[in-house]
């Protein structure tokens, strides 16, 4: 993880600070096991992966993308991994 991943990181949470349970600059792996998530589509807040997951999965029906890593191809291929 170089400088350019952790400033992203940073100002992704902090664009959408008002979604987020945490502004840490960390990307936590979720554990969705017996987890409901509440008030995702609701304006509640969610963990930073959650949220970018969710905005990953809406991309790809809005891009009529064949998977998110389609979508992001789309939509930044500067940030692909090839």
């Amino acid at each position: 993880m170089d400088k350019q991943t952790i400033r992203a990181i940073w100002a992704y949470q902090q664009t959408n600070s008002s979604r987020l349970l945490n502004i840490d600059g960390k990307i936590h792996p979720a554990s969705y096991a017996d987890r409901v998530i509440k008030g995702a589509y609701s304006g509640g807040r969610l963990m930073a992966i959650t949220l970018l997951n969710m905005l990953a999965q809406e991309s790809v029906v809005l891009l009529g993308a064949d998977s998110i890593a389609d979508a992001v191809k789309r939509t930044a291929p500067d940030i692909m991994f090839t």
